[in-house]
């Protein structure tokens, strides 16, 4: 049986999906992505609280969206006010482009969404899901100094 999946790392794929102007994957990537990031780092604040109820939490986390995740993190303390707004920007333009893709407004044209509003958001959310990642890092490393297994990763060149 074949399954249809992204074949590679998602902040690449989704890179070489915008370098090739499929602009609607890479948004998607991107923002599937965040979410799931989004998702593992509010799941690390559960254990990282000696919870051991993280068998449920897991599939608990699955049903937040990355609004919802966002906010929840925020309130923790776990990610800040300036991410906040940089996440819910990022999701307004996704929404823009998936969820108005035939919109026909009855009075004017829509155009879309700006090639260089979605490039800047594009941007901003590699750069969200690489900084994400280190703090679920940094959790991990405050709960087991010695634990290796979980590496943060680089997604773009400094």
């Amino acid at each position: 049986m074949q399954y249809i999946r992204v074949p590679d790392w998602p902040p690449h794929h989704a890179q070489k999906a915008f370098r090739a102007k499929y602009y609607f994957e890479a948004i998607q990537t991107v923002h599937s992505w965040l979410e799931c990031k989004l998702r593992e780092l509010f799941l690390l604040q559960t254990t990282a609280a000696g919870d051991m109820r993280w068998v449920r939490a897991w599939d608990m986390t699955n049903e937040f969206s990355l609004n919802q995740a966002a906010k929840v993190l925020f309130i923790l303390g776990a990610i800040t006010d300036k991410e906040l707004a940089q996440i819910s920007d990022f999701n307004r333009v996704r929404n823009n482009i998936v969820h108005k893709l035939f919109w026909d407004p009855h009075d004017e044209q829509w155009k879309g969404v700006p090639k260089v509003e979605y490039t800047k958001v594009f941007r901003v959310g590699l750069r969200l899901c690489e900084a994400i990642e280190n703090k679920s890092g940094d959790v991990v490393a405050k709960q087991k100094p010695s634990n290796k297994a979980f590496q943060p990763t680089r997604i773009l060149p400094r």
